[in-house]
């Protein structure tokens, strides 16, 4: 995955819902990293996970899970972007990815939310839970 593709995505995505990422790797205590990150508040943070070229997108869902576990005072809204070409998008761990953020968003309740979203390269147009995304940032819980 290349940095500029994180970049890019960064830009596009922070456009779409009116925030501006930090540019840099958020560390999650030993569980690995996220690609960008943007504080929303208190104990409020948006991730973003760029799946360029990733063929286990499970893993950068999962990685989440034993990471708010050990931060509860944290909520998480994870926005994973892939590309209508990305390897993980349509592979069974692409949609292991999606029930994985489905149960971790029943089981921790309001402190995770997963969307999934597909950026067009050419034209930059998001498709995918960019509602469900707004939805989420505009939840104060």
């Amino acid at each position: 995955m290349s940095r500029e593709d994180e970049l890019r995505v960064a830009t596009i995505v922070g456009s779409a819902v009116n925030v501006d990422f930090q540019n840099q790797n958020y560390t999650l205590d030993g569980w690995g990293a996220v690609d960008d990150y943007v504080e929303l508040g208190p104990g409020r943070i948006l991730f973003l996970e760029v799946e360029t070229s990733q063929k286990h997108p499970n893993t950068n869902v999962l990685k989440l899970w034993p990471y708010l576990y050990e931060n509860p005072q944290l909520t998480v809204v994870l926005a994973q972007v892939f590309f209508p070409e990305s390897p993980g998008l349509e592979s069974s761990r692409g949609k292991l990815a999606v029930w994985l953020g489905t149960q971790m968003e029943s089981i921790l309740y309001k402190r995770f939310v997963h969307t999934q979203l597909i950026v067009n390269r050419e034209n930059g147009e998001i498709v995918g839970d960019i509602d469900k995304l707004l939805l989420a940032l505009q939840d104060d819980a």
